[in-house]
């Protein structure tokens, strides 16, 4: 079994970090490219954490790509 998450990074996803690391759980990321662009940080950790990242180039429902 594996886990999946989207939409990230944001500003909750440090705490989120902590629960994996505390359950010895590894994640498939699934980020926006402007959210990583927001939140770094929280990008970077999940990388140095361990956690596969795959990155979209937008949000869903938009309409204008």
């Amino acid at each position: 079994m594996g886990y999946g998450f989207d939409d990230g990074p944001n500003c909750t996803h440090n705490a989120f970090y902590d629960f994996l690391a505390s359950q010895d759980q590894k994640a498939t990321m699934f980020y926006i490219g402007s959210s990583v662009l927001n939140w770094p940080l929280e990008a970077q950790r999940a990388l140095a954490d361990g956690h596969q990242i795959c990155i979209r180039e937008s949000e869903y429902g938009r309409n204008d790509l």
